[in-house]
């Protein structure tokens, strides 16, 4: 859909474009370069520490911002039952 790679299981971040992710085996790091402008990601927040109270950043409300060009992609179905097995 946006054509951009996905890095999933995160548990670090190095820099910008450089994240941490465990091997499917859990037993290895990995360092991961992704280089694409959007960065698609799954994060294991379990592994961050949790952030501290009373900092001072800054929280902000935003809109939501639709690029020219683009049309979002989300869609509502209805519900799908299940046939009656008693019945088939």
């Amino acid at each position: 859909m946006l054509g951009v790679a996905l890095v999933s299981n995160v548990s670090g971040i190095r820099s910008l474009d450089a994240f941490e992710r465990l091997t499917n085996s859990n037993q290895t790091i990995l360092t991961v370069r992704n280089r694409d402008s959007v960065k698609v990601l799954t994060v294991r927040t379990s592994d961050f520490d949790p952030a501290g109270q009373g900092g001072s950043a800054k929280i902000e409300a935003v809109d939501a911002v639709i690029h020219p060009g683009t049309t979002p992609s989300w869609e509502v179905r209805g519900i799908r039952r299940q046939p009656e097995l008693l019945v088939a």
